[in-house]
């Protein structure tokens, strides 16, 4: 299998430290697995991919334990909260979002998971405060993606040649375009669905390499922006003060971290360009470093295992790896599907089998 290739260390150390697990995701949020891949480093092996949002419905092979980073955002259907039995819950990097921050998600036996396991490690102080609320014992670590380590032979050979802008509104990207000496890609973190919960590791290290050479990135994006700072990538962090922008809308997940970027307001840029130059961006403020060295520290001390490996080998060629995921199988159309609304399934059929339409019939 090609995950086991992309991360052959996991499987050459099977069986030297106990079960590990890794948690998998249903989304279109490649974020999702980005946050798994920086959790990998401190993992010897893989013995299990595990749903986040299945989390409860795990069950391991003869009730063994399997340790689980327990890091990233949690969850979309909190009734699938607590975890199994069978995980042993490495609670690292931990974020509860902010709709489940509620008396209902706190139920008696949630708590009590909590504090059987405690100390929580959170990945920011809103879910600190909130969990320390119910009395249970929880610390501030900042993210997991901290730790991801660039490979310095591709930086000094590749790195430097365009600008990436990851979700970036479009009239700021057009700004940056007018101001900049180099090209200007953009991306959006959210990837179309059909690739399996496997490949997706690949893709979230394709996106990664694109963060990983850019000159510069410009993102309102939290899980865009920290990975690219542990690859000392400069990052324009984007903000504002017009509350009635979606996609720069800053929320909780934020809190702990604002001070690990440069940031700027979108309104002040447009005004003034200068303000950032894009051209020789600032270096990214160093003051990340104590964080990622905590958790380096935390991370390995849980699992006993550090591969100090970069994301990606001297070799890595993510055209030919994307290449690869494109092919098309069913399973891949099968899970496409299931993104997809009642009306638009719906309409797609009516058109199909009422109106004599077929591919070659499509518009877009």
């Amino acid at each position: 299998m090609m995950i086991e290739k992309v991360f052959k260390h996991q499987k050459a150390a099977s069986g030297k430290n106990g079960k590990f697990g890794c948690i998998s995701y249903s989304s279109v949020n490649i974020g999702d697995e980005i946050q798994s891949v920086a959790a990998m480093r401190f993992l010897p092996q893989i013995d299990y991919y595990i749903p986040r949002e299945r989390v409860d419905e795990f069950q391991s092979k003869n009730g063994e334990k399997v340790k689980l980073f327990m890091n990233a955002w949690w969850m979309w259907e909190q009734k699938h909260f607590p975890p199994s039995k069978d995980i042993d819950p490495l609670f690292v990097s931990f974020h509860l979002r902010e709709a489940m921050r509620n008396d209902d998600f706190m139920r008696k036996d949630v708590v009590q998971y909590f504090k059987t396991h405690e100390p929580i490690g959170c990945r920011d102080t809103g879910t600190v405060e909130f969990l320390k609320r119910y009395g249970i014992d929880a610390y501030f670590t900042g993210c997991l993606t901290s730790t991801l380590l660039p490979n310095k032979k591709i930086k000094e050979e590749k790195a430097g040649k365009y600008i990436l802008c990851v979700d970036v509104p479009k009239y700021m990207e057009e700004k940056i375009r007018e101001r900049s000496d180099r090209p200007v890609y953009t991306l959006s973190r959210n990837l179309f669905p059909a690739f399996t919960s496997l490949e997706r590791f690949e893709v979230a290290k394709i996106m990664l390499y694109a963060y990983h050479n850019a000159g510069c990135v410009v993102t309102p994006r939290l899980h865009v922006g920290l990975p690219s700072v542990a690859f000392n990538t400069p990052v324009c962090m984007l903000t504002t003060d017009i509350l009635t922008d979606k996609i720069l809308k800053r929320r909780g997940r934020f809190a702990g971290v604002e001070n690990v970027f440069n940031e700027i307001k979108v309104e002040d840029y447009l005004k003034d360009p200068s303000l950032y130059d894009i051209n020789n961006p600032p270096e990214n403020p160093d003051n990340y470093h104590q964080l990622a060295d905590n958790l380096v520290e935390i991370s390995t001390k849980l699992t006993g295992y550090d591969s100090k490996e970069p994301v990606f080998d001297d070799n890595y060629e993510p055209l030919l790896e994307l290449l690869k995921m494109l092919q098309y199988s069913k399973p891949k159309l099968q899970r496409a599907m299931y993104f997809a609304t009642n009306n638009q399934m719906i309409k797609t059929i009516i058109e199909k089998a009422y109106d004599g339409k077929n591919r070659y019939d499509l518009k877009f």
